[in-house]
Parts: C-alpha cells; structure tokens; sequence
C-alpha cells in the first residue's frame, strides 16, 4: 500500500514537471495578438539562446520563426493598403477641387475645358492605379494556375516595339539583331506586360536611345533593357520593387509605383530574375 501512494504521487510529480514546459508555451502564446506580433515565445532555460536544444525549445524555435515570417507578411500587408489608399485619395482630391472650384461661379468655355483637361488626367492616374492594384492581387492568387504557351520573345519583342514607336515617335528604340532563336514557356499576357513596363519605364525617365538585347546562355533567357536616363539613387534601389513606391528622384513625371513591383512579380512566377543595375 505504501508503494502504491509513492508511486501515485511519484507520477503525480513527473508528469507535471513534464508538462511544465508545455504549459509555459501554451502560456507564452497566449499573451500573442495582432497589436504585439513582435512578441517572441521565450524559452524554458533561461537566457535567449539554447546551444543544445531538447524537442520543446526545438518547437519554440520553429513558431518564433513562423511568428516573424507573419509580422514580415502583416507590415508589409498594411503598408500596402496604406499606401494604395494614399494613391487612390490624391487623384480623387484633386478631382473633387478642381471641380469645386469650377462651380463655385460661372465659367467661360476655356476654363470649362481646362476643367475637364485636368479632371481626364487624374482619372487616367486613378484607372492605372486601380488597374495596377487589381492586377498584382490577381498575381498574387491565380499567376502560377496561369495558362502556359511557348513564347518565341524575339518576334513578341519585335511586336512589342513597333507598338512604342508609333506612341514615341520621336525616340529612338533600337533592337540589337540576335542570331539565337530565344523560346520560353509562359503566359504571353503576362511576359509582355512585364516587357511593356521595363521599356515603358526606360522611354519615362529618359530622352535619349533605348537599347534592347536578347540573348541565352545554357540555363536562361535574357532580356536586357538599356536607357540613359536620370537613373535610380543607391538607396532607393532595394525599395523599388515594392508596390506603390517610386524613386526620391522622380520630381514631376507620372507614374504608380506599381510598374517594377508587377514586373518582379511576373519574372518570379516564371522562374526568373528581376536584376536592375543603376546609378543616379
């Protein structure tokens, strides 16, 4: 009998002290909510580094991980909504002011067409916005249950510049002639938007030639686009590729912000590499 009750609470003893360490983590997670996702689970030996391990610490390891992989997911989500809603706001001030303005008395038909001059501009900056936004969500969902074809890029591209020299008629685009026969497999919507941003990119923020190359080693397919425009200061080169930022030294000339982010996005649903070499 006696051996029976030492046995009983001997059990009673290790498997709470077992557990102890289970409860601690349960606790620790508890105190986690969406106004602290900076919170860390702390570990059952004291200090913040464990050298060897045992299987609980190994669990801890893995959610603090998880944790900073959803806090990267969740700034990088709120930015984004922050800033598409700083975008989508600016054009439609403007709108509104500038209409308010113009009913505030009677105008004469001039005025009444510059009016609706800077109504058409605004509204075609909150379309690209839009279109940009919507676009990159569908990516986001849908971009590798996207259809696939074989695309032969030196006649897409020979399409794709005939189109920007007749809406830039005045710049000079040039086509380095290649004699490989460059063949990819992708959705052909979504390689040729991409190529329409870089080019569109490189014709906005320069005035001089835009040179374009393709080529092909043993593993890739490249597409290189060159310009000499006003080019991208060091510090904003990391930045770029987020959705609805621009350069510092962008000053007047339009854009979204969304051009390189969609280009990334494409390129990396096909496998590929986004490089931008650049100096201001």
């Amino acid at each position: 009998l006696i051996s029976l009750v030492l046995a009983y609470y001997a059990g009673l003893f290790f498997a709470r002290k077992s557990l102890q360490s289970v409860t601690h983590v349960v606790d620790e997670v508890n105190k986690i909510s969406v106004e602290n996702l900076s919170y860390r689970v702390s570990f059952t030996k004291p200090g913040d580094t464990v050298e060897k391990p045992d299987e609980i610490d190994e669990l801890i390891l893995t959610f603090n991980d998880l944790l900073k992989r959803l806090e990267s997911s969740f700034v990088t989500q709120k930015r984004f909504v922050q800033n598409a809603s700083h975008e989508l706001k600016t054009p439609l001030t403007a709108i509104m002011a500038e209409v308010e303005l113009t009913l505030a008395r009677a105008r004469t038909t001039e005025e009444y067409k510059r009016t609706l001059s800077v109504v058409m501009q605004e509204a075609e900056k909150l379309e690209q916005t839009t279109h940009g936004l919507l676009v990159l969500t569908r990516l986001e969902e849908t971009a590798e249950k996207s259809e696939r074809g074989v695309i032969e890029l030196t006649s897409l591209m020979e399409e794709i510049i005939t189109s920007f020299k007749i809406r830039f008629p005045l710049r000079e685009i040039i086509l380095k002639p290649s004699n490989q026969v460059i063949v990819i497999n992708g959705n052909l919507l979504l390689i040729t938007m991409a190529i329409q941003n870089i080019l569109d990119n490189a014709l906005k923020y320069s005035s001089a030639k835009v040179e374009v190359s393709l080529s092909k080693n043993s593993t890739e397919s490249i597409v290189e686009v060159k310009d000499y425009g006003i080019g991208i200061p060091a510090l904003d080169m990391d930045k770029i590729i987020t959705p609805l930022v621009r350069a510092t030294n962008v000053g007047t000339i339009a854009g979204s912000g969304l051009g390189l982010a969609l280009v990334d996005r494409i390129v990396k649903v096909h496998a590929g590499l986004l490089k931008i070499k650049s100096e201001e």
